[in-house]
């Protein structure tokens, strides 16, 4: 299937949007439409990258999941079994969903957890495909846990598709060469909680890396979108780029806002603590070990 015969390319924003009429949440009618008028092009072009149902019987898993878009995996994708896990633990669907949709096949589960600290309550390769979309960059402390039990509850060859800002972007680039900083999302909420500013911003090289350290074999990288600048800063932009690529570690095609990569489980994790990521846990001296059992788990595992 090309991209552009995709269900949910093929659709019109006002179409898409009727799609989502049936789901009842928590989240204020005004409120859903709001946030996904501003953010259709991103959703879009993400979720183009997730093929069709088959059989009807894949099992998909939503990490981060806005409940909301759970009928176009249901209406535009043929999937009936979806699991999505919140951003947050006040975000709840509404128990009349699958009456309100008038039909009794579909497996609706919704839960939230800390995606990063859990054990996540799934068994085993029991997921065909699982979307982290936009939340590998708000993991605050240990986003291998995150690739780790995402590959655990994967089926072998089973697809992710992952994508996260670009911090080597032309926005981020322009705006570091102005003298601002690169990260697309850096100011604070004010509150506690997963949904704060991004904690750590990727380049595409280390979301390959991330996915082969976590058992993907990566089958597509690439960036799309593009922010509003100025003529000015764009041009200062494309030249610090251009210059940039002639050693062929960024081209162009990996200036886009939003990293978009997908892979297939290929076998275990690869490599649960990657050095260019974490710090040596020796640094931290003895401290490491009385933070509980995930502190002597570092420091055994650590090569």
């Amino acid at each position: 299937m090309t991209e552009a015969a995709h269900p949910i390319v093929r659709c019109s924003d006002d179409e898409l949007l009727e799609h989502t009429r049936w789901m009842q949440t928590d989240m204020k009618p005004e409120v859903v439409e709001g946030y996904l008028r501003g953010h259709l092009p991103r959703l879009r072009d993400s979720l183009a990258a997730v093929p069709p149902a088959q059989s009807g019987r894949e099992r998909l898993l939503d990490l981060g999941c806005y409940g909301v878009v759970i009928p176009w995996y249901v209406d535009l994708l043929g999937y009936r079994d979806i699991t999505g896990v919140a951003l947050e633990p006040r975000e709840t669907l509404n128990e009349n969903t699958k009456k309100v949709k008038g039909e009794t096949d579909i497996r609706l589960n919704y839960s939230y957890f800390n995606v990063e600290e859990a054990i996540w309550p799934f068994e085993d390769e029991s997921f065909d495909v699982v979307l982290c979309l936009e939340l590998l960059e708000h993991m605050a402390c240990d986003p291998m846990h995150l690739m780790e039990q995402l590959n655990r509850v994967m089926r072998t060859g089973g697809l992710l598709v992952l994508t996260t800002p670009n911090a080597a972007s032309w926005a981020s680039l322009a705006r570091t060469i102005v003298g601002g900083q690169p990260y697309n999302f850096s100011v604070y909420l004010g509150v506690d909680g997963l949904v704060n500013r991004h904690n750590r911003e990727y380049v595409p090289g280390e979301v390959k890396k991330v996915l082969e350290a976590g058992g993907m074999a990566v089958e597509r990288l690439g960036t799309f979108g593009e922010a509003r600048l100025s003529t000015s800063l764009k041009l200062m932009a494309r030249l610090a780029g251009l210059a940039a690529g002639v050693t062929g570690r960024c081209p162009a095609s990996l200036r886009g806002q939003v990293i978009l990569a997908t892979g297939r489980k290929a076998g275990p994790v690869r490599d649960r603590w990657p050095r260019w990521l974490y710090i040596d846990p020796k640094i931290l001296g003895e401290g490491i070990a009385e933070r509980g059992e995930k502190g002597r788990r570092r420091l055994a595992e650590w090569k």
